[in-house]
């Protein structure tokens, strides 16, 4: 089962982490603006965009999704 609030907390640290801002994330990932803000604020995204921002930031899908404890 996925543990919404732990995505977007996991999520938005790692986002803080980097350093960057968030429209900058988005066009180095290609995404718009509005597609990074989508998946921070809405309960569902694809397993794509998961798979992208998991490779992105250096971490497992199943720790973004608060699956696992190991990023």
């Amino acid at each position: 089962m996925i543990d919404e609030e732990k995505f977007k907390s996991r999520l938005y640290e790692l986002i803080k982490q980097s350093g960057k801002s968030q429209s900058l994330i988005s066009k180095e990932l290609g995404f718009t603006r509005t597609r990074l803000s989508n998946i921070l604020y809405s309960r569902s995204t694809s397993a794509v965009t998961l798979d992208i921002l998991a490779d992105y930031f250096g971490v497992s899908v199943d720790w973004l999704l608060g699956r696992d404890t190991e990023r």
